[in-house]
């Protein structure tokens, strides 16, 4: 069977001859960076079901492969991430994503198969300064949120370093 691959301005299609899959996409705006170096987001969500024949179930294996081939495909340019549920970092060339949240809900940070929640702190009365309204708080943050895995001192300070660069953001409560 042969496989096309193809983009428009808000869709990717895909086909292997017997299926169809329609998945929206979004162009990026912002500069790239040597951390974030893509061109669009493919947003896979769950990926359980192919658009033709409607509502057939993805095998749980075949949702890989499908994450494979398009992350491969769109390695060589236009550059795109392929992301997942609340914008998990399923495939790509991205490092990482940081999705920066109002306190006091919690800011998300992926790499691929990994997410952590790190909470926001609450910014002091009066605070004004971009750095001192947002600050993540890593008090606490030794873990992944998922999957459950101990996450190393120097990651985690990794990560925030990632992130502060990034935002230009605070950071209190990492591990020495």
């Amino acid at each position: 069977m042969s496989r096309t691959i193809r983009v428009d301005r808000t869709n990717l299609h895909y086909t292997d001859g017997a299926h169809e899959l329609v998945l929206p996409v979004e162009w990026s705006a912002v500069a790239k960076t040597e951390d974030c170096p893509i061109d669009l987001e493919i947003v896979a969500g769950e990926l359980g079901f192919w658009t033709v024949p409607a509502g057939e179930p993805i095998a749980p294996a075949r949702r890989e492969e499908l994450l494979d081939e398009i992350a491969e495909y769109y390695a060589k340019g236009p550059v795109a991430d392929i992301l997942g549920p609340k914008g998990s970092l399923l495939r790509g060339q991205s490092k990482f994503r940081f999705y920066l949240q109002i306190p006091p809900t919690p800011s998300r940070y992926y790499e691929v198969g990994r997410f952590l929640e790190i909470p926001m702190a609450q910014p002091a009365p009066g605070a004004r300064a971009w750095n001192e309204r947002y600050i993540l708080d890593f008090t606490g943050s030794r873990h992944w949120t998922q999957p459950q895995l101990a996450l190393e001192a120097a990651h985690l300070q990794e990560i925030a370093r990632r992130i502060a660069r990034k935002e230009r953001i605070g950071v209190r409560g990492l591990p020495e």
